[in-house]
Formats: C-alpha cells, structure tokens, sequence
C-alpha cells in the first residue's frame, strides 16, 4: 500500500475510533446528568404532592397558607372505619361516589398515583384516610422539565460532537506521527542493520576459510546468527502489528503442522541435553494459516527449549475437548511460583533471574500470543506446583 495511501486510511481510522469513543462517553454523561436531574425533580414533585395531603389533613380539608400564592387543591378522600368505607367529595366535582370507591379498591400500595390523582394512605387511631390529591398540574410539569432536559442534553451531544468530529484530525495526528515514526524505524533497522550483518558473516568466513576455525569466528558466528534472529523477530511484529495485516487462513491439519514442527526441533532439544515428548491426536483441523500456526508451535518449543531445566522432558499434547482444539506445551523449570503466568506475553518481558542465564529478548511470547489472538484463540500460562510450567493454546473447531 502506497505511504500516502497507507496514512490517509490510518487517519480515518484513528478518527473513527476517536469519535466513537469519544461520543459515546459524551452520551453516557449527558444520559446520566438528564437522568439524576429527573430523578430529583421527580421526588421534589412527589414531596410536594405529599406535602399538599398532610396539610390538607391538618387544617381539615383546608390547605393552609403558609405565605405563599394561594392554591386550589382539588382532591377526594375515602375513609376507613369499623370496616365501612365512606367518601367525601367536597373538594372535587368530576369523581363520583363509585369512581372514588373504585379507585379505593384498586389502589394495592400506601402511595403512588392512580391516573391523574396522586394518593397516599393516613393511618390515624381509629380509621384509615386514602387521600386522593389532583396531581395533573405537577406531572404536566414533570413531564416538560423532562422533555426539556433531554432536547437540551441532544442538543449538547450534537454541538460537542460536531466539534470533536471537526477537532479529531488535530487530535489523532501526534498518535499517528507516532506510529509512522516507529514504522519507519523499524524499517530502517532492517536495512540498516542487515546489511552489516551479512558483512561480517561473510568476513567471519572468509576468516574461517584462510586461516581455519577459532573461538572468536565461533563466537562471531553465533552474536550474528543471534542479531539476524533479533532483526527477523522485530520485523514479524511490526508485520503482525499492522492494522490492514490479513491472514491467509485456509482448512488446515493443525496434526500434521504439530508434528512436522516438533520433529525438527528434536535435533535442537537433544543437543541440549532435553527431550521432546509428543501427544499428537491425528486429524484435528483448524482454520488457519499454515506458517504462522508453524511459527506459534516452534516459538513455543523453543521457549521450553531455553528454558526448561537440565535433562528434563518437554511434552507437546495436541487434543480436542468439546469443541475446541488444544495445545499445551508443558516443561519442568527450576522455580517458579504456582498460578497464573500470562504476564510472561508481555513484550520484552525478561525475569532478571532468566536474563542472566538466557539469552533472548522477551519477543517470542509476545509473538505466540498475538498469533494466536490473530486465528481467534486464547492463550494462556500456569503453574499447577512450583517446579513446572504449562503453555495453553485453544482454538475454536
């Protein structure tokens, strides 16, 4: 993909995921400023609608005036006595004796409203007193606070959306620098480091040829070998690592990939003074790519490789269970606390106790778990006692 091309589609996604992110808190604030906002009108008004019975039921049917505007309360009460219910209808003319009984009967809660009345029952020594209070007026105002609050909260959204739609490109731009810059670097340090490495290989040889092998050409030889794996693995992240990177997936004998991998790696294990130990369920099929499920097993033999102890034997178990296939790459090691290990897939994670009898950059881990991650699977690290340790791969059917 051109350079210019390449940047023009990172912006857009920067920016999408900026907006999305962005509006969707936005939304999530102004929902829940709308809602507590509502929710402390909604019991002022209940507070006032009560407030209104208790002084109706203190002046005896009279609101009082307590310096303020005078009102009219319109409002109907049903009273409770000796099991005989009656009603009084004084300060209401549109409730008849049977709406009032009705209304009465079907109310089941001390408080709450009964369509436009709100109610509540008074306990008194002898009796018991539904007051049914007009609330009309109260839920009208309810209701266009409500509405109000939330056009002025969707008008909010949208004006500050507008504006971290227009401001997204500024914002995006440094984290976009950013990743070019570390794409460039990475570029060139693979063609400015190859380059001498394949020098002085080919020097080292020469060397070797004219005046025969010694232990500084060995020593040569092996930091080069070394360098070009350093460089191979920085280069296969930042491949992986691409947002537009598209696997080329196909039905695949993850069986077959497990034991071709493991078989080469037996050479490797015994000029360690290790053994590799296989349990291969034949015909187990995944879908996948063939080279990077090949990369995911040899990365993960080669970590057990390095670092399981001395004539131990590592065990590759390949198996389905329901519906998933799985990989477990087990190997005994000198000590380790028991639990969970995931953050050994942390890039560039090195124990300081390892670092200084291993050599490695903390890549190879970080690679298994973004492959796996890239085929839909997880990826996992335990130790079930303090001298082992196990790699868990699990793939979907």
């Amino acid at each position: 993909m051109p350079v210019i091309l390449w940047r023009k589609v990172m912006i857009k996604k920067l920016q999408r995921k900026f907006i999305l992110i962005t509006v969707t808190i936005l939304f999530v604030v102004f929902m829940a400023v709308v809602i507590v906002m509502n929710s402390v009108n909604y019991v002022s008004m209940i507070g006032n609608l009560s407030h209104k019975i208790d002084m109706v039921l203190e002046d005896n049917g009279r609101p009082q005036n307590h310096g303020e505007a005078p009102f009219s309360a319109r409002y109907f009460k049903v009273i409770i006595e000796n099991d005989n219910a009656s009603v009084d209808l004084r300060h209401v003319a549109t409730i008849s004796e049977e709406d009032a009984l009705l209304a009465y009967q079907t109310v089941r809660k001390d408080k709450g409203f009964y369509n436009s009345y709100y109610y509540k029952k008074i306990v008194q020594t002898n009796k018991i007193i539904y007051v049914f209070m007009e609330s009309s007026m109260e839920r009208q105002s309810f209701n266009t606070f409500m509405l109000i609050s939330i056009l002025v909260s969707l008008g909010g959204l949208i004006l500050i959306s507008s504006l971290v739609i227009i401001f997204s490109k500024i914002v995006t731009k440094p984290i976009l620098d950013s990743y070019q810059a570390k794409k460039e670097f990475v570029t060139n340090i693979n063609h400015e480091i190859k380059t001498p490495i394949a020098i002085i290989k080919a020097t080292n040889e020469v060397i070797e040829m004219e005046n025969g092998p010694s232990e500084w050409t060995r020593m040569i030889d092996k930091e080069t070998i070394r360098m070009d794996d350093l460089l191979k693995k920085i280069m296969f992240i930042s491949k992986l690592d691409e947002d537009n990177y598209k696997l080329t997936k196909v039905s695949m004998s993850i069986s077959d990939v497990a034991q071709e991998v493991s078989e080469s790696f037996n050479v490797l294990a015994s000029s360690n003074g290790k053994q590799i130990k296989t349990e291969i369920e034949p015909n187990l099929m995944i879908t996948g790519e063939v080279s990077m499920i090949g990369e995911l097993i040899s990365t993960l033999l080669d970590n057990a490789i390095k670092y399981a102890s001395d004539d131990s034997i590592i065990k590759l178990n390949l198996y389905a269970h329901s519906k998933y296939i799985c990989l477990d790459v087990q190997n005994n090691v000198d000590k380790i606390e028991p639990g969970d290990h995931n953050y050994l897939f942390e890039r560039y994670y090195r124990k300081d106790d390892m670092s200084k009898h291993k050599q490695g950059y903390g890549l190879g881990l970080s690679i298994a778990k973004t492959i796996t991650e890239l085929h839909g699977g997880r990826i996992k690290a335990t130790s079930d006692d303090d001298h082992s340790i196990k790699f868990s791969v699990i793939f979907d059917k």
